[in-house]
């Protein structure tokens, strides 16, 4: 509350709002913030910053986890140290007093999310993991039997390995 009381007409602290008011919210935002502090290990759902960024607001967040995957410094929003609360206002002040900028953060983090994050996207990416951990798991099943699973145990042979594009639904059944 103290930054709404310095800087009066330009900071709202809403707290929690319904559903339904988060549209209304996100309209009214012009820089949002995504601050985290040093954590080793770091993990949340991003949902909020992906609203952020569909809605083509410019997005200043900490330099940590999945949000360097989602946001590409300079391009898509900016990102900053963990923790550095210097780093943070500087970002902040910087966005909202080059609108330009701030413009052009914004519309490319809308193209981006647009292109590689809808609920489509997601749930293609979803799908296509499972079908490898199954695929894995045969595998594993089989090199179990013969007693070597050294190989299988890497997560770098998950990720790097080509992707079908069946439907899980044809994976499962």
């Amino acid at each position: 509350r103290a930054l709404e009381q310095k800087l009066p007409g330009r900071v709202t602290m809403a707290g929690a709002v319904s559903h339904e008011e988060v549209p209304r919210y996100l309209r009214a935002i012009d820089v949002a913030v995504a601050p985290y502090p040093i954590l080793e290990r770091f993990y949340f759902s991003p949902l909020k910053i992906l609203e952020y960024m569909a809605t083509g607001r410019a997005v200043v967040a900490s330099r940590i986890g999945q949000l360097t995957e989602l946001i590409d410094h300079g391009r898509t929003g900016l990102l900053v140290p963990p923790g550095d609360r210097e780093a943070l206002i500087s970002g902040i002040r910087r966005l909202a007093t080059d609108a330009a900028l701030r413009w052009r953060l914004g519309a490319e983090a809308s193209t981006e999310v647009r292109a590689k994050h809808t609920w489509t996207h997601r749930a293609a990416l979803v799908s296509r993991l499972a079908e490898q951990l199954l695929e894995e798991r045969g595998r594993f099943s089989i090199a179990e039997e013969k007693g070597d699973v050294s190989h299988l145990c890497t997560a770098q042979k998950i990720e790097k390995r080509p992707l079908s594009h069946r439907p899980l639904s044809s994976v499962i059944s």
